[in-house]
């Protein structure tokens, strides 16, 4: 799926993709807004992500290894189990969000607001803390 399709899609009211066959972003989807999509268990490796804002969206389990979601809206989002190691993390606003046994290690996240995030068992090993 493009990032036009996903989109446009999202436009039309859908809000639930974890049967739409989506597996990659390719195309950038830079300041968007997907808030309360449900991208639970989907493998978005490698997407490029930027200043998306994605509040109140379902990622719990979903892959973003080496994703780029500098600063993205991640307020009061569930990344429960969710993988983001080695992602570029710069300036998200993490304000709310369940990170409960998230794995971040050696994720870029300078700057990113962690105000009230829910990290237990969460392995938030990075490069730079900032």
């Amino acid at each position: 799926m493009t990032a036009e399709e996903l989109l446009e899609r999202y436009a039309a009211g859908e809000r639930d993709f974890r049967s739409s066959g989506l597996s990659y972003i390719g195309d950038s989807i830079a300041n968007a807004d997907l808030s309360n999509v449900n991208f639970s268990g989907l493998n978005l490796n490698d997407s490029y992500l930027e200043g998306v804002n994605l509040s109140g969206a379902n990622l719990s389990g979903t892959f973003f290894d080496s994703a780029c979601l500098d600063r993205a809206n991640l307020s009061g989002a569930d990344l429960s189990r969710a993988v983001l190691s080695k992602a570029s993390l710069f300036g998200v606003n993490f304000t709310k969000a369940n990170l409960i046994e998230a794995e971040m290690r050696s994720a870029e996240i300078s700057g990113s607001n962690l105000t009230k995030a829910t990290l237990i068992r969460a392995n938030v090993y990075s490069r730079r803390l900032g």
